[in-house]
């Protein structure tokens, strides 16, 4: 009974997140509306979904937290994952702030754009950067 409290709790604060970053993202919106700044409200939806992604990933680090042995860094995680989401993102931070960028690197943010594929690189950001973390039993050898 005591694991099914566990998960409403986590299902509950989920939820209460996701509502938290979406009225964050109407008021921003409708703060920059007059002046027809689009950047601000988009970067506080990347930051909210990058915080859901910390979320997910945080219930990962938890459990490592409970483990014994020494952390290590999944590096390949880090590598395969990790750098592609944070440079997708990156390229469009600068984009907003009006750096001209080559035709592909724009044609390619404006299909994440369209896709909506951008708040799942800021999830997968905020998941990897976490869950990358785990700890491990060192291991003795015994033979020598």
């Amino acid at each position: 009974m005591r694991d099914y409290i566990k998960y409403l709790v986590i299902l509950l604060l989920f939820f209460v997140l996701i509502q938290v970053i979406e009225y964050a993202y109407q008021e921003t919106k409708s703060f920059f509306s007059g002046t027809f700044d689009y950047k601000w409200p988009f970067i506080v939806q990347i930051i909210g979904w990058l915080l859901v992604g910390l979320f997910l990933g945080g219930l990962n680090f938890v459990n490592e937290v409970q483990k014994e042995g020494n952390w290590k860094v999944n590096k390949e995680k880090l590598l395969i994952l990790g750098i592609p989401s944070f440079l997708v993102l990156l390229l469009h931070g600068i984009a907003l702030f009006g750096v001209t960028l080559p035709q592909p690197v724009v044609m390619f943010l404006l299909y994440t754009l369209a896709t909506n594929l951008v708040k799942y690189f800021a999830i997968l950001l905020g998941y990897v950067a976490v869950s990358s973390f785990t700890k491990q039993k060192e291991h003795v050898n015994e033979n020598s």
